[in-house]
């Protein structure tokens, strides 16, 4: 009976003897485990990202909108009444709640600013500057400060507007004039025509990145201003509600429905956390489904390469059963080939994948900023047995075949 290392001795012989063969089936594995290394650690990076993103958001702050959705910033749209229209009242109504500590209104649309020749569309955010640490929790100045609310004039301006990406030069920094051009649809009896609506503002303070990109990519100006340039009439996008503490969220969104019942949207961040988790994990099934299929792939192209290499060396076989070498020694020497290829196909794949995971993070960030893929020990390891396990499985069939062969027939065989 031949000894482990005589068997493994042997395997490696087979394969060397096939370098073409063996070289292409061992890059199908390679090509199925960098693919699922490589995509496991975006998915942990958009994970690390998108937990990033929540934990900047206050814990503490129900948004409450017209309808279930939160308003989206983009090109005017033809607009449906909402059931609840956002207005001074509802502020109004709002604040009483027990648990209620600030009631923050807020308009939100996509403007052009302008400033010294250079455009850049970006969305505008009305609201009382001097109320925004309640929403921004992390927020800090790289220059300037929070902007007195009496001023019609000032602009805040979020980190990526005012560093746009690629530009060496700021956009705008603290005392520039800026020109914020909004586009309104108005309706002018039956029929309905695009103003350019114009205003000049001076920036009153930088934000530092704060990590959230829905104000790292917007600049903020006063209520009223905003109200002025985005033809409003007073009707809010959202209302910003800062409660006590979290525990009391589920109490003041009682007190909200209570009022409104289901005709107004309240949106916690419990509920962008959960719908953020159910996306991970759909998201993270799915490259995981897309790298096992890959790696599937890569199984058929090993019982090929095994079977043609059965195929090839019936004599030789023959030959070592005649020597007395039982079916399972021979079922050991094609499993131990198959095991060998997953083996450095598997390791090769991880490190490409690492490789791989990187260079994607970095020619392309995916809308994201500062993503990097994230690779857990778990994971690798995961991957890893995954490779040598599906190479073993795949080589069993023709290790099967091999077993099943009679001294005399083999040698029989040209």
């Amino acid at each position: 009976m031949l000894k482990l290392s005589g068997i493994i001795g042997y395997s490696l012989k087979a394969i060397q003897e096939r370098k073409l063969r063996s070289t292409l089936t061992i890059l199908m594995v390679v090509i199925g485990a960098a693919l699922i290394t490589a995509l496991n650690g975006l998915g942990g990076g958009f994970n690390f990202f998108i937990n990033e993103q929540f934990r900047s958001l206050a814990p503490d702050v129900l948004t409450i909108t017209p309808s279930q959705t939160l308003p989206q910033a983009g090109p005017p749209m033809p607009q449906v009444s909402p059931k609840v229209p956002l207005n001074i009242f509802t502020v109004n109504a709002i604040r009483p709640i027990l648990g209620v500590k600030e009631v923050i209104p807020s308009y939100r649309s996509s403007i052009t600013l302008i400033s010294g020749g250079k455009s850049i569309s970006t969305a505008v955010v009305g609201i009382d500057s001097s109320k925004l640490p309640f929403v921004i929790p992390s927020m800090e100045f790289e220059d300037g400060g929070i902007a007195i609310d009496r001023d019609p004039t000032a602009m805040i301006v979020g980190y990526n507007i005012a560093h746009p990406a690629g530009e060496s030069q700021q956009f705008a920094q603290v005392g520039s004039v800026v020109r914020a051009e909004a586009s309104i649809v108005e309706q002018i009896g039956n029929t309905q025509k695009l103003v350019i609506e114009r205003r000049s503002f001076v920036v009153r303070g930088v934000i530092k990145e704060t990590g959230n990109l829905l104000y790292d990519n917007s600049v903020s100006i006063p209520l009223q201003s905003a109200n002025s340039l985005l033809k409003k009439s007073g009707e809010f996008d959202q209302i910003f509600v800062v409660t006590e503490n979290a525990d009391m969220n589920a109490s003041v969104e009682r007190g909200i429905r209570a009022i409104y019942g289901n005709n107004i949207g309240v949106t916690t961040p419990r509920a962008i956390q959960e719908t953020l988790r159910s996306f991970i994990t759909g998201f993270s099934v799915f490259l995981f489904s897309i790298g096992v299929v890959s790696m599937l792939v890569g199984s058929v192209g090993i019982v090929t390469t095994l079977f043609t290499s059965v195929t090839e060396r019936t004599r030789e076989l023959g030959i070592l059963k005649a020597m007395g070498a039982t079916g399972w020694v021979i079922v050991l020497l094609i499993l131990a080939e198959s095991m060998i290829i997953g083996v450095l196909g598997g390791t090769l794949g991880i490190l490409s994948g690492i490789f791989m995971g990187e260079l994607l993070t970095q020619t392309a960030q995916f809308g994201a900023q500062n993503l990097r893929p994230i690779f857990t020990f778990q994971d690798l390891i995961s991957t890893w047995l995954l490779a040598v396990v599906l190479s073993v499985i795949a080589g069993t069939y023709p290790a099967w075949r091999a077993s099943r062969l009679t001294a005399v027939a083999a040698l029989r065989k040209e």
